[in-house]
């Protein structure tokens, strides 16, 4: 019964699908560019591609919360998802040879993810919130382990995604033949590690912004519901 309220909750599965999207796009990006800094830039910066992906979150988790809380957690996230969309768009159109730019696109696209970063959790609460005022379903336990099995499973799509990369370029054994380093296996590479994060930050940014209905308006509708619910328990 539990499970099944949850498959008919809209913001809950809107929630799910885009967090496994969202940590799909963000281990693709650390597993793959490793591969991406190693043949296509020749270059040892890959570490410095991560810092600039994960720093700033260590700017806007001083603002994030006023800003979700000002302008509503759905559109900020949804937005900032959006513009790293665009980022990487632009960076596979771009198709640079300059790891100082590409380096600059990382910082662009952690900009854009870190507030769905750091509000995620707080999505998935509403979600959950919506689902005990809607259905009268208080079951914080299932509804947190499956939210996280989602999570989960955005692991394994970027697995895969990696995993299906590198079989096309001909890396086998831990090793990239050298008569397979063509300039089109480099192009591939470096396609991939732009469109693959722009198409996933994409997806998520529909979820959120159309699927997923927990506007500002409706968040503050929803507290006060909540608030008569447990009123009338006491």
């Amino acid at each position: 019964k539990v499970i099944g309220t949850l498959f008919k909750s809209r913001p809950f599965v809107a929630v799910s699908l885009a967090s496994m999207l969202f940590l799909a796009a963000q281990m693709f990006q650390t597993g793959y560019y490793s591969y991406l800094f190693d043949y296509y830039f020749q270059s040892p910066m890959f570490m410095v591609s991560q810092v600039c992906i994960y720093l700033p979150v260590a700017v806007v988790m001083f603002f994030a919360t006023r800003m979700g809380n000002r302008f509503g957690r759905r559109d900020v996230c949804a937005y900032g998802i959006l513009f790293a969309s665009i980022v990487n768009f632009i960076l596979f159109f771009m198709h640079t040879h300059n790891v100082m730019i590409y380096l600059l696109f990382c910082l662009l696209t952690g900009i854009g993810t870190a507030f769905l970063f750091l509000l995620v959790w707080a999505l998935a609460a509403d979600s959950i919130d919506y689902n005990e005022v809607k259905y009268g379903l208080h079951d914080e336990a299932t509804s947190y382990s499956f939210y996280s099995f989602m999570r989960k499973l955005g692991q394994t799509v970027a697995a895969v995604l990696i995993n299906s990369v590198l079989l096309k370029i001909g890396y086998t054994d831990n090793v990239l033949n050298a008569a397979n380093i063509t300039p089109d296996v480099l192009d591939h590479m470096y396609n991939s590690s732009a469109l693959i994060p722009a198409v996933l930050f994409l997806l998520v940014f529909v979820l959120l912004r159309f699927v997923y209905p927990l506007s500002k308006e409706k968040i503050d509708a929803l507290q006060v519901e909540k608030e008569k619910i447990l009123s009338q328990k006491l």
